[in-house]
């Protein structure tokens, strides 16, 4: 993989002790069972200060840009502004309006595992915050749920899950 010389992808890995904290992410996620409730996650202040500015910049173009359906339901889900949601929070708003549920992962899945969950409604996501520090720098609930979504779209969401079931 080439990297660009000014972007070392390592940086991210001595902020603030990274890999301590991811690691605890993915025991995080490794530790849940399915069924049960999700435990709630720590995040760092510099995860919050990041989802902030993320929420913050996203939210302001969502009002410009994106059309009536997704301001609506974005303002449903009612995300916090000022911190980092957690899973079962952002659930909660999910499962009222699509059914859906957010589910810890301890890192990438691969495509035949992701999509058949999505046919009952459940997305799998990573309960880590991204840094800043990487060029997809993000939090949970930012461009990685299916959400916001409206129940008219829910079969939309839930079909591909159908139709990767069928072929596992």
């Amino acid at each position: 993989m080439q990297v660009d010389d000014n972007l070392d992808m390592n940086d991210c890995f001595h902020v603030n002790n990274y890999q301590n904290v991811r690691a605890q992410r993915v025991q995080f996620a490794l530790d849940y069972c399915a069924g049960t409730p999700v435990p709630e996650v720590e995040y760092t202040p510099e995860e919050n200060d990041l989802w902030r500015t993320v929420f913050g910049k996203l939210s302001s173009l969502h009002e410009e840009l994106a059309c009536a359906q997704y301001r609506a339901s974005a303002r449903r889900i009612a995300m916090p502004a000022d911190r980092v949601p957690q899973l079962h929070e952002v659930t909660a708003h999910l499962a009222q309006t699509t059914g859906f549920q957010l589910v810890p992962v301890a890192g990438i899945v691969p495509a035949r595992s992701f999509f058949p969950p999505f046919a009952a409604g459940i997305f799998q996501t990573t309960p880590a915050a991204l840094r800043s520090a990487w060029p997809s720098g993000g939090a949970p609930g930012v461009g990685r749920t299916p959400q916001p979504v409206s129940a008219a779209c829910t079969s939309s969401v839930k079909a591909p899950g159908t139709a990767a079931a069928s072929l596992v």
